[in-house]
Formats: structure tokens, sequence, C-alpha cells
């Protein structure tokens, strides 16, 4: 059955020229999206990019989702997106005996919290983090790319900081106070430059929709210490 491209469940200017087969249907569940036009839950997304799953469970075969339970489908995302940490937990690592992560999410033994009220430079993300007795985030190479598809997934566009800084020749972590290698492959394809190795350069992991499409196993890039972003920070082991 063909979904016509004038249902009024569109997004606006929704699939527009989207039609080809390489594209296929979303329901957004953003809440910034899904605030500005709550009933138009139908948008066009590149069929290879990444997006949660909704399974249906056939009753017989010409059993087919009806516009009228869009609306249920939404109450219940909504529902479940209230909850920051309910839903991280939810779609990651098991976190039991691990401890309380407050207002964050495991991934492995990691405790990872967004702070996404604002954007802020570097320098001050480090000192909101420090604030609340964490330090901005040092996650270990084997959750990298997944904490970066966690993120864009319930935030949307917008980098965050991470806890690495250029001296004048390497990238440090500056807590763990050891050196992120230019050669390590979670950076994005060519960076660091040397002219980025200045310390007027910072770390961010790369969040933003486009970055994500073109190189999605490459988080990790440089960005002028005095950018805005988002705040990431990480809970030590031993305060939870």
């Amino acid at each position: 059955m063909a979904l016509s491209n004038g249902s009024p469940l569109w997004w606006p200017e929704r699939p527009g020229t989207q039609v080809t087969t390489s594209y296929c249907l979303g329901l957004i569940v953003w809440e910034s999206l899904r605030n500005s036009n709550p009933d138009k839950p139908y948008s066009t997304y590149e069929c290879h990019e990444w997006q949660y799953p909704l399974c249906e469970r056939l009753i017989q075969e010409t059993n087919i989702v009806k516009n009228p339970i869009v609306t249920t489908l939404e109450t219940m995302n909504k529902k479940r997106i209230e909850s920051d940490r309910n839903l991280l937990n939810s779609i990651i690592m098991n976190n039991e005996g691990l401890g309380s992560c407050p207002g964050g999410f495991f991934m492995s033994s990691e405790c990872f919290v967004p702070i996404t009220d604002s954007g802020r430079t570097w320098t001050d993300a480090a000192a909101k983090c420090q604030a609340q007795n964490m330090k901005l985030a040092e996650p270990s190479n084997k959750v990298a790319v997944a904490l970066r598809t966690l993120l864009l997934n319930r935030y949307g566009t917008g980098h965050f900081w991470m806890n690495a800084k250029a001296n004048g020749s390497h990238f440090i972590w500056q807590h763990s106070n050891t050196v992120l290698s230019t050669a390590n492959p979670l950076w994005w394809p060519g960076e660091p430059k040397i002219r980025q190795l200045t310390t007027n350069y910072c770390m961010a992991l790369l969040t933003g929709d486009s970055t994500w499409k073109k190189n999605p196993d490459n988080p990790y890039g440089p960005w002028k210490c005095s950018s805005s972003y988002y705040t990431l920070c990480e809970l030590e082991k031993e305060n939870f």
C-alpha cells in the first residue's frame, strides 16, 4: 500500500524529492523536533542512517498500522524520553552491580553525565564538571564510537567537549595525563593537523548529524577551546 505524499502526517515539506529507493521513513521522536510539529511524526531519512528500530507483532498478514495509532506511539515515546537515565540504561550496557550514575548512564563500567542546558567553552565545561565533583569525559577507546552514536540519537546535533587539550605537540587527556596519539583511529580523517596542536585547541566528540553520516567510526575532532559546545562529564569510579 502506498503512503501518499500528501498525507497530513508528513513533516512539513517532506517527502519532497526524497522518494528515491535510498530513502526510508522514520518516526520523529526527538523532543526538539516533536514539539515544533507534534502532529507531523513522519519524515524521510537515508536508509543507511542509524535509527532505533520499531517492530510490530503481526496478528494477521494484512495487519497494518493505522493513522490513529500514531498518536499512541508518540505518547509512548514521550514517556520513555522524559527519563534520560531509564532510556539510556535500557539501550546500553547492564549496570548491575556498578552502583549509581546520577543524571547519566553507564557504558561498560564508565559513568557519563551529559549537560545540555547551554553551550560552553572548553574551560567553562571543565569547570562545570568539576563543580559537580566530576571531570570532563575521558572515555576508553572501546566505548567512544557507541558513546557518540548514543548521544547523537538522544540529543541530535551539537558536539560535546571531552577532557583532551593540545599542549603544542600532542593532545593530552587532562585527568589521566596521558597522550592521545595523533594516529589514534578515532580521530576524524586527516586530523588533528599540525596547526591544531597549539594550546588553543581542545577535543570534542563529534555528534553533529552531518559528521556522523560521513565518518561514523571517527568521533574525535579538534576545535578551538573558545568554541561553544555541550558538556559531557564523567563520574570517577570511586564515586559510584
